[in-house]
This record gives structure tokens, sequence and C-alpha cells, in this order.
């Protein structure tokens, strides 16, 4: 399970505050300044592997069912782990600030990190009430 969190960015700095999902048949990148909750179940399909079916409640109110990629771009041609979702490895990337990713998607929060595989259900408190 998630929780509650004051912020949340992807580990991964090519992504940072955005969340990475198809919804209506569509790719975006969502801000998750944009975002008041999550929910999910566990994986019970080899697919969820790849991916992550969530609900998702808008800070206004709205809300979508969306697909999160549960890796990251290139790790298909990783070793097993990475490609299958056990693990994440970080990379430097070009520039002294950036950190590619491999494997499982993570999450940087104001609580720690979280694997997106081990995500249930989580709250995006201080947006709810800034009216972003």
């Amino acid at each position: 399970n998630g929780g509650a969190f004051d912020w949340a960015s992807d580990s991964d700095s090519r992504l940072g505050p955005v969340l990475e999902l198809v919804t209506g048949g569509v790719y975006i990148w969502l801000p998750f300044s944009q975002i008041r909750s999550l929910e999910s179940p566990q994986p019970a399909r080899l697919t969820d592997l790849l991916w992550k079916p969530v609900n998702i409640t808008l800070v206004n109110g709205d809300t979508h069912g969306a697909w999160l990629f549960t890796r990251y771009s290139g790790s298909e041609s990783a070793s097993d782990a990475l490609r299958l979702c056990r693990e994440t490895a970080w990379q430097d990337g070009p520039g002294e600030t950036t950190v590619r990713a491999l494997g499982q998607k993570v999450w940087l929060t104001s609580h720690g990190d979280i694997s997106l595989l081990d995500m249930a259900h989580c709250t995006f408190h201080a947006q709810e009430n800034d009216g972003a």
C-alpha cells in the first residue's frame, strides 16, 4: 500500500514530476500535482507486470480508469530480473543531475521510495487544497 504523500516524482529524471499512463487509448504524461488519489489491485495476471490497471481521481474530482507502465523504457534489453520488474537499477544519465532507471518503476515520495507494483492505494494530500 502506498499511503498518503505530500509529493511524488518518478525516480527516473526523464519523467520526474509526471505519471506516464494510457487512458482512453491515449498515451499521456499526467503531472502528479493534478492527482488526488490512485487505487489499483495487486497484480493478478502476467500482463499486470507490464500494465498496471488503476483508477485515478484528479484534484478536480474527475475519476478515470488508466493503465500505468510498470517498467522503464529500455528494460526489454536488460537482465531477466529487470525485464520482469523484479528489481530496479539506476544509471547516470547525460549531465550531472540526470538519472535513468531500468526495471520496475519506483516513485520518490515525501515518505520514501515506493515500487509501483507494491502500490495499491495512495493519496496526495498537498494537492487537495492548492487548486492545481
